[in-house]
């Protein structure tokens, strides 16, 4: 997965920490199609892995505190899908990653919740501080 301008939020630290997800991501990609059955370690993509939750909760933080500024309606169901993600990144584990179908699910889920959280989700709050509207009656 490669950075695009189509990712932008409309806003700098966002949009750098969104660069920097695809990039860990992308090591995640890296561990797991070097992964040999016989002679690696899951828990190198576990810390890959782990890496990339630490790193997405910081970005959730941020991304909350700046929609809270701006009076972001859609805010609190926002942050229900950050911690649905948070959940899921949490429920994998070591014993499974030696299973190929495990870690491509892994792959899978991470690479098509950017995608979808990015292109769709963020995508309704760039249009909402695009448009300057800071009241917290307006529709989501």
């Amino acid at each position: 997965m490669f950075w695009s301008n189509t990712y932008s939020v409309g806003h700098p630290e966002l949009d750098e920490q969104h660069r920097q997800l695809i990039e860990t991501y992308n090591l995640i990609v890296d561990k797991v199609e070097s992964y040999d059955d016989q002679s690696h370690d899951p828990s190198e993509i576990m810390s890959q892995l782990k890496r990339f939750s630490q790193m997405t909760e910081q970005h959730f933080y941020s991304e909350e505190s700046i929609l809270a500024e701006v009076g972001y309606p859609a805010l609190m169901a926002h942050q229900l899908l950050h911690l649905q993600h948070t959940d899921s990144l949490s429920s994998y584990n070591a014993a499974e990653m030696s299973r190929k179908e495990y870690r491509e699910n892994l792959l899978e889920a991470i690479g098509n919740w950017f995608i979808n959280h990015i292109l769709m989700e963020d995508m309704e709050y760039k249009y909402f501080m695009q448009q300057g509207d800071s009241s917290p009656d307006s529709s989501a």
